[in-house]
């Protein structure tokens, strides 16, 4: 799947389903780091299992220890002698029953089923702990029914319990062993999958670098840079979340909702069904939800895009809104766009806002029927007072995952929506893309040749009309014309940062088309009326990271262009390293240091777009010299204006409506008296 540029600018048109292929692709990036996934994933499990073995020490702590309950059944049941497993825990209790541990019976369903006519629930201890009282004695064992137990004296339940005493200390040491592995576990879990996670998305980062660098400028200039910042930081950090918080958070839930739904299965199936009545009510809740949510998270990732897309062109452009005191209304606008990020943020908070607390209704709805149904079987002997309080706990496991889910799911959304933008961007064809097999030329003489070529930015309204040209190796030409007469439309063609419609442009006989971009712009040194300077030093300026471009090349282009007058006035020189776009520089400063890269790289092709627009005369003056001995033996380019400049070309081409209609050296047109002897006409009677 591919998309324009024009694709890519549309914000709003995205697919409302969304792509599954997304998430695959997402994945792809994601298979190298399958190791600490893989790992992650081990320790969630590790992590999850102690989450659910945790109610069940509850449970053992208070039927094993705190309240050792026995059920009493007739001591000639059929139950006895069809399961031998439960005569080997009854204890006789008089002449006509036995008793049974209720956790036993709890824990083996089938033969507490079997048994109807259960009796009253007992708490059996050692005949010498008999106080005389409460109960009954029968074979050395007191037998203390259940609602006479809170009668008995403290003192003496803690002199007999102290076997119960023991086990619970047991219980705790295992608890905190549990604690342990957990806490172990769930660092593991995190470190692992935040590196995975990390690694990804360093990896996608990457590629998505890679590929804006790759796009024709066609893509820059139609989209707001601002909104391709926020595609690789924000979008980025959103899509994290699909592996470090959705992906993996979401198996636990759903892992922990299964274990947990086995877990009360086993304990009592009625009364998990009961609590399970509500679950419904999640699900078509959080159903809702989703498709809600998403809706409202699209359009927040659409306008932060915008906003900083405004952020970007504003900060860019202080001095001009200042200049022009535009603050006002440049604040009107920004709130504008402010204001619907805050009503998309409002109706984000509203979603979570009524979504949380009508999830927390249904869950305490569904405790307060565990409670009631559970308390009536506890009642009945049918389940232990362990058992309710762990069902009640893993009943929280149920929900919990829903309201995890729920939170997961605005995550999910955000993520989905991220993706859809990286890969989309990702999918976009670059206009000028790289030959299959590029050509090679080897050292190229520098010919330029257009052949009938047509272009156009815009279809259906054409910058170059059939033009046709051809400069010898070594040879130099100036492009001269009115404003949008097509001059610098040439230049992006001889660089390839645009195709041309129709036609050839030729270097040394094979088609621009043919090469490949990074082998043809290394042989082309361009310098643009609108200077750039990095934040970086004034050496690595002028070098770009060539490692062929020594300091002492540097420093001697700098001296051919005089650069080196301003450079050397700097607190460090060539070490100096620069604000943001050159601001400490001027004007004139920063094309000094453009041209100054220019000659450092020892082009075969020289461009020059208005480079001296920006210089004094007096500079101007001193780089001119410069600028002729440069174009010794090198194609040279030349857009200019200022007619003074170009009298030494080889050929001057006038430029109009797209078309070369005068062409010729300075003096073959001033003979002419055409287009271009008016032009200078008009430029020097101005200064006059």
């Amino acid at each position: 799947m591919s998309h324009s540029h024009k694709d890519f600018d549309a914000e709003d048109q995205f697919k409302s389903g969304f792509d599954i292929s997304y998430i695959r692709r997402f994945l792809g990036y994601a298979a190298p780091q399958k190791l600490y996934i893989i790992l992650a994933l081990v320790f969630l499990a590790l992590s999850s299992a102690t989450q659910l073995i945790t109610p069940n020490i509850y449970r053992k702590s208070i039927d094993n220890y705190l309240v050792p309950l026995y059920t009493f059944i007739p001591s000639d049941h059929e139950a006895l002698e069809k399961y031998p497993e439960l005569s080997k825990v009854a204890i006789p209790a008089g002449e006509d029953a036995v008793a049974v541990p209720t956790s036993f019976l709890e824990k083996n369903k089938d033969i507490s089923d079997s048994i109807k006519d259960k009796g009253e629930n007992h708490y059996i201890f050692k005949l010498e702990s008999y106080d005389g009282t409460h109960g009954f004695v029968y074979g050395g064992n007191w037998f203390v029914p259940d609602k006479e137990f809170a009668d008995i004296d403290p003192a003496l339940l803690t002199k007999i319990r102290g076997a119960d005493i023991t086990g619970l200390k047991r219980m705790f040491c295992l608890f905190l062993l549990v604690l342990a592995v957990h806490a172990l576990s769930d660092y593991f879990h995190r470190l692992t999958l935040e590196i995975a996670s990390q690694r990804t998305m360093y990896a996608l980062r990457m590629a998505l670098f890679e590929h804006l660098q790759s796009l024709s400028v066609s893509l820059f200039n139609r989209t707001p840079i601002g909104k391709l910042v926020t595609r690789v930081t924000n979008d980025i950090e959103a899509i994290n979340s699909m592996l470090s918080t959705v992906a993996v958070q979401m198996l636990a839930s759903a892992g922990m909702f299964i274990g947990s739904l086995i877990i009360v299965l086993y304990i009592n199936w009625k009364l998990t069904l009961v609590s399970l009545a509500v679950l419904p009510f999640c699900v078509v809740i959080t159903i809702v939800f989703r498709l809600i949510v998403r809706k409202v998270h699209r359009e927040l990732r659409r306008i932060l895009a915008k906003i900083n897309g405004v952020l970007t062109e504003e900060f860019s452009g202080i001095k001009m809104i200042q200049s022009f005191n535009q603050q006002k209304r440049r604040r009107e606008e920004f709130a504008e766009v402010n204001a619907s990020y805050y009503k998309a943020g409002f109706k984000n908070v509203i979603c979570m806002g009524v979504f949380g607390p009508i999830l927390d209704l249904i869950r305490h709805f569904g405790t307060a029927l565990i409670i009631l149904y559970g308390g009536i079987c506890v009642l009945d002997g049918d389940l232990t007072l362990g058992s309710l309080m762990a069902f009640i706990t893993y009943f929280g496991h149920l929900c919990n995952p829903l309201m995890q889910i729920s939170n997961q799911i605005t995550q999910l959304q955000s993520s989905l929506a991220a993706s859809e933008r990286i890969f989309t961007l990702l999918d976009t064809k670059n206009e000028v893309a790289q030959p299959k097999l590029p050509v090679i030329v080897g050292d190229p003489k520098g010919e330029i040749e257009f052949k009938n070529v047509d272009f156009s930015y815009i279809e259906g309204e054409q910058v170059l009309k059939d033009v046709s040209f051809r400069i010898e190796p070594g040879k130099s030409i100036a492009i001269v014309g009115p404003t949008g007469a097509g001059k610098s439309s040439l230049i992006n063609l001889v660089c390839r940062f645009y195709d041309a419609n129709k036609g050839e442009v030729l270097l040394d006989g094979v088609n621009v088309k043919d090469w490949s971009n990074e082998e043809l712009r290394k042989h082309i040194s361009i310098v643009l009326q609108g200077t750039f300077v990095f934040s970086r030093s004034i050496y690595e300026n002028i070098a770009l990271g060539d490692p062929t471009i020594t300091r002492e090349k540097a420093i001697k282009a700098a001296e051919t262009v005089c650069a080196n007058q301003f450079i050397e006035k700097l607190p460090h020189g060539y070490d100096e390293v620069m604000a943001e776009r050159g601001a400490t520089l001027s004007a004139g400063e920063k094309q000094l240091l453009c041209f100054a890269r220019a000659l450092a790289h020892d082009p075969r092709i020289l461009i020059l777009d208005e480079a001296t627009s920006n210089v004094d005369p007096a500079t101007e003056h001193l780089i001119q010299d410069a600028i002729d001995k440069l174009m010794i033996g090198r194609t040279s380019m030349i857009v200019a204006h200022r007619l003074s400049t170009i009298h030494k070309v080889d050929e001057i081409f006038v430029l109009d409506d797209g078309k070369i209609i005068e062409r010729g050296s300075h003096a073959e047109l001033m003979a002419k008296k055409g287009a271009y002897y008016d032009l200078y006409l008009l430029q020097f009677s101005r200064r006059i």
